[in-house]
């Protein structure tokens, strides 16, 4: 199984250096540091404690920013509210009096129009409340329910949005003292497009020393077009307590496995947050529905939990970070056994570095149909796929014992099949100095595969920069072939002049061989040299290029030349 960090949050009025060290024990890899309800001064102590009390090597921290985010303040301690309470909010700048008892707040919504009947959240909406009344200097607000009010609680008002700079005064200086301290993680919050990413990132290139971004999807905005996210960042949370503020809460778990998916297709790694094993702030043991949750995340990819209040504030932090990593302890051997039943090829093909190539190869496969170059199950494809293969090796360990990747068309296939389905015609091969596997395992590839990777091992040893072969049965080619006026060497080019061009080395040629034969792959080799294509006598040819448009470029003009010799040869 891919190793799932525990990430735990530390709060600096609490936490103890035995409790770290303790939590450290229990599974904890991530301590993670909420800037929102600490200064930079309580932090840096926090962080200097970490550092003294626990190796740097075995744990991470993670510097979690505010963002543009509000909150109340004007009270120092916690409020415990009833159903129906009311309660009046009033700007930070305004100063209660013993007339007017009010919590202060920097959100910028006095005066707005239309706020009476609003719902107004507090921490990620565990408080519910409606504005009852609103104008230039307050807001009245009454509670849907009961619970506690922390200080600095988190507020936001439903369906209000601000044009405000992403980055805050305090979040520049906060992204200026993780880069100085080399914090090994960055979370960026209440992101809402990739712009905002972008900024961080800008801020972050001043430096050679970068903490890993991490990137927390909880806006609606967010998830919009979250790719354009996903390709800037270095990791990323599902902040599902916010996220449910902004959508509908029902909606939480299809878009929390949309999510991940969509990060373990880009080969980066994704956490989820908010509510894992909320009961234990006040009960030793987590529901079941809690220990579900945990595992269902697991199952579903994701490479951390998070725990919040669980070990921030709550009761039983060690036996919260303890039962935690036991979940996913047991859930991740049991998800990985189950995952080993399913094509690892499969999961390997759904990567966002893989899904582009499927693509081309189907593209060019019905356009060699369509074209009538490839009668039955004649002519195949390989693509060595090692460059992005083995960026993807950490998820997919297996592999990880290979040096080459090909994907290859399987023995038997047709290109009308290719181009319909092409995840159920092709093969992934995995070469090693003296081993070979094949994905899924019950396939082989073509019959011509000794050719391709001949070919492809030529190629490297040359270092050229060729990654597709491409094989093909053209009906002029294969008559071409077999004239002897051709098999004594005719020059294609003095036919069609842009030959030259395309293809200054010329057309390689072998005699005919026995398809799928030693033989036929050492002629190949033979006539290889400073060549983009060689004709197979009988049999068709073989293209070579960066990628499959470009060997296809090269079927396409052979083909022309040959069709046009073929015809002036009837005029003659």
């Amino acid at each position: 199984m891919k190793p799932i960090e525990l990430i735990c949050t530390i709060n600096p009025s609490t936490i103890s250096v035995e409790q770290l060290v303790n939590f450290k024990a229990a599974g904890m890899t991530i301590a993670r540091i909420n800037a929102s309800h600490s200064d930079i001064e309580e932090i840096s102590s926090l962080v200097s404690m970490i550092r003294s009390s626990i190796d740097r090597e075995s744990i991470k921290i993670m510097l979690d920013l505010p963002g543009p985010e509000y909150r109340l303040t004007g009270y120092d301690k916690t409020l415990r509210i009833k159903a129906n309470d009311e309660l009046i909010l009033v700007p930070k700048e305004f100063v209660p009096t013993d007339e007017i008892q009010a919590l202060q707040t920097d959100y910028p919504v006095f005066g707005m129009p239309n706020m009476t009947g609003r719902t107004v959240l507090f921490m990620n909406g565990e408080l519910r409340s409606i504005i009852t009344s609103a104008g230039i200097d307050q807001i009245k607000i009454q509670f849907l329910n009961s619970g506690a009010l922390r200080t600095n609680a988190h507020i936001k008002i439903n369906d209000v949005h601000h044009e405000i700079p992403y980055i805050s005064a305090y979040d520049r200086s906060l992204i200026d003292y993780a880069v100085s301290e080399r914090i090994e993680m960055l979370a960026i919050s209440m992101v809402r497009a990739a712009s905002d990413v972008r900024d961080v990132i800008a801020l972050l290139n001043q430096s050679s020393q970068k903490p890993t971004l991490v990137v927390k999807f909880e806006t609606l905005e967010s998830i919009q077009d979250p790719e354009s996210i996903i390709s800037l960042g270095d990791a990323f949370f599902v902040a599902r307590g916010d996220l449910g503020n902004d959508v509908n809460p029902v909606s939480i778990p299809m878009l929390q496995k949309e999510l991940v998916s969509l990060c373990n297709s880009y080969a980066k790694p994704v956490y989820i947050a908010t509510q894992m094993m909320s009961s234990m702030q006040r009960s030793p043991y987590p529901t079941r529905a809690e220990i579900s949750d945990v595992a269902n995340a697991v199952y579903e990819g994701c490479d951390g939990i998070t725990l919040s209040e669980e070990t921030a504030v709550g009761d039983y932090p060690l036996e919260a970070v303890r039962l935690a990593r036991e979940i996913i302890d047991y859930t991740g051997s049991y998800s990985f056994s189950v995952q080993a039943l399913e094509p690892i090829f499969e999961q390997v093909m759904n990567t966002v570095s893989l899904k582009p190539i499927i693509s081309h190869i189907q593209d060019v496969a019905e356009r060699i149909w369509h074209n009538g170059w490839a009668e039955a199950n004649a002519g195949n494809i390989s693509w060595n796929v090692t460059a992005q293969i083995t960026s993807l090796l950490e998820l997919f360990e297996e592999l990880s014992e290979y040096q080459h990747f090909y994907i290859v068309s399987k023995t038997c296939s047709r290109y009308r099949d290719i181009a319909r389905d092409p995840l159920s015609n092709l093969i992934l091969v995995a070469v090693n100095e003296d081993s070979t596997a094949y994905y899924p395992p019950n396939r082989v590839p073509t019959s011509e595969w000794i050719s391709h990777l001949s070919i492809h091992q030529y190629l490297r040893a040359a270092g050229r920069d060729e990654t597709v072969i491409l094989h093909a049965h053209p009906t002029s080619i294969v008559v071409l072939s077999q004239l002897p006026e051709y098999d004594h060497g005719v020059d294609l080019s003095q036919f069609l002049p842009e030959l030259k061009i395309y293809l200054p080395g010329g057309i390689g040629f072998t005699s005919y061989s026995e398809p799928g034969s030693v033989e036929l792959s050492r002629k190949s080799i033979e006539s290889l040299p400073n060549r983009k294509t060689i004709i197979w006598q009988k049999h068709g040819i073989l293209c070579f290029g960066k990628d499959i448009d470009e060997a296809f470029d090269y079927l396409e003009i052979v083909n022309k030349a040959a069709d046009v010799f073929l015809n002036l040869k009837k005029l003659i």
